[in-house]
């Protein structure tokens, strides 16, 4: 088995093991003692007098079949990631709650805001006190933009380790695009001081009990086509890294 071989196997081993569950952790660590292994063979074979050839040759037999290696840690439990143990949780379970979490942390932001401010309500037309407009501003920008991507971006990642099946990330991508286009705000008014803050739930455009709302159907579009575009820019930087790696 020749340096290029043995490259190409162990690189193979890798995605195996991921694909079959096993902890990037241990994955890392197992491949790193396989590589370290075959080296140590390898030099002890040249320093008998053989030739670089054999002495990768006879290093690659005395190693074993990586792919029995492979389906013997793959057969321990107790290697698994805590994802390919629970993938439904994860891909689906997870964004849902992380999504709700952060939609009360804001509003719980927002709400902390106001009564430092002094302010009983946030009634339309009730003048804004210094400082609550661009602080809201802030808040629904993270929860309404940024929030959604960064959820896909961290899916994306997981899937790049190939920790699960690539229907599966895109299922939970799409749930993720559905929850990060519900939530529409609108600002009106003075920058400082005076305006009205407006936050709405609205299912691609349906906003109860107000009905359709052509410019929220519009942003939910923009938003999903910008979720899916974000991770797939990411998805293949990450893989093209990989690659290079392997």
């Amino acid at each position: 088995m020749s340096n290029q071989n043995f490259s190409k196997k162990i690189a193979q081993a890798r995605v195996n093991m991921l694909q079959a569950g096993v902890s990037p952790k241990y994955v890392r660590r197992s491949i790193t003692e396989l590589k370290a292994h075959f080296a140590d063979l390898k030099e002890k074979h040249l320093q008998d007098g053989m030739n670089q050839s054999e002495a990768e040759i006879l290093a690659g037999q005395q190693l074993g079949d990586l792919q029995e290696i492979v389906r013997q840690t793959a057969a321990r439990k107790e290697l698994l990631s805590f994802i390919s143990l629970h993938p439904r949780l994860t891909l689906f379970v997870f964004p849902l709650l992380s999504y709700v979490l952060m939609t009360l942390l804001c509003i719980g932001a927002i709400l902390v805001a106001v009564e430092l401010s002094g302010m009983n309500t946030l009634a339309d037309g009730e003048p804004l006190p210094t400082g609550i407009l661009p602080f809201f501003h802030l808040v629904a920008v993270y929860l309404v933009y940024l929030f959604p991507v960064l959820l896909a971006v961290a899916l994306v990642y997981l899937g790049t380790q190939r920790l699960f099946r690539q229907k599966h990330l895109l299922l939970s991508l799409v749930l993720i695009s559905i929850l990060g286009s519900i939530w529409n705000y609108s600002i009106t008014g003075g920058v400082v001081g005076e305006g009205s803050i407006n936050l709405t739930v609205a299912l691609f455009g349906f906003a109860p009990p107000f009905g359709f709302n052509a410019d929220y159907f519009l942003r939910a579009v923009v938003r999903i086509l910008c979720i899916f575009a974000v991770a797939y820019c990411f998805w293949q930087k990450l893989s093209a890294s990989q690659a290079e790696t392997d």
